[in-house]
């Protein structure tokens, strides 16, 4: 349930492990059903033949790209990431479609990726951008500083 709530999926993942077509890894005699422990691979595979969409949280998206969560839900709860509000593993959430990710990574360019690559600071990229009059968007405001600063990929040509 952390990876789809596509119900056709779903069953299809019962079935085959009803059929014995997905076995447990782990699984123990006397030990209950909900306890069984599935190659998670496997499992994603099965969803994924059933039409479900993976669905990833803004932690997921974090992990996998190297942002701050915070900034992830922040850009999510701006509207800046495609997502929609829901619960994973019992929890709120942003769930996050892979073509979300994509859409938002073709449209902004996230400034500490942008001063990582370049051997610079964000605070010196956002001073260029400053002296240009190019504004970013998604900035959030933490104690006395900000973070999760975005640049629009339309905004590049200014700097030509």
């Amino acid at each position: 349930m952390r990876r789809t709530t596509d119900l056709s999926a779903l069953k299809s993942l019962l079935g085959k492990i009803t059929s014995g077509d997905l076995r447990a890894v782990a699984f123990a005699e006397g030990t209950p059903l909900g306890d069984a422990c599935f190659d998670a691979e496997e499992v994603a595979d099965v969803l994924a033949d059933g039409g479900a969409s993976v669905l990833m949280t803004a932690r997921d998206v974090a992990r996998m790209t190297g942002w701050k969560s915070e900034c992830v839900t922040h850009w999510c709860a701006e509207g800046l990431v495609r997502a929609k509000h829901g619960r994973a593993g019992g929890a709120d959430a942003w769930l996050i479609q892979p073509e979300a990710l994509a859409e938002f990574q073709a449209a902004y360019l996230v400034l500490s990726d942008l001063a990582a690559k370049n051997a610079t600071t964000s605070r010196g990229i956002l001073r260029k951008l400053l002296d240009r009059k190019i504004a970013t968007v998604g900035m959030m405001r933490v104690g006395s500083t900000t973070r999760g600063h975005l640049l629009p990929v339309t905004a590049l040509g200014q700097l030509f």
